[in-house]
C-alpha cells in the first residue's frame, strides 16, 4: 500500500454513541482511501495497464497543478 494510515476515533463530548463513532470511523477510512487501495491490490494488473494508469494519473495531476 501507499502511505501508512493511522485512523482512530474515541468517545468524547461530541461523540456519545457507538453508532456515531462507527459512522465517523467509516468516513475517515473513506477519506484516507484505505479500502480503495486494498481492492486495487487484489486485482492483477499487467505491466502495460500499470504504465497506462500511471500516465493518466500524471496527466490529471499536471492538469490540476496547472490550474493553481
Amino acid at each position: 500500500m501507499g502511505k501508512p494510515a493511522n485512523v482512530s476515533v474515541e468517545l468524547g463530548p461530541k461523540i456519545k454513541s457507538s453508532g456515531h463513532l462507527i459512522k465517523i470511523f467509516i468516513r475517515k477510512c473513506k477519506k484516507e482511501k484505505i479500502v480503495q487501495e486494498y481492492r486495487e491490490k487484489l486485482k492483477h494488473e499487467t505491466k502495460g495497464q500499470k504504465r497506462r494508469r500511471k500516465k493518466e494519473e500524471g496527466k490529471r495531476r499536471a492538469k490540476r497543478n496547472k490550474k493553481k
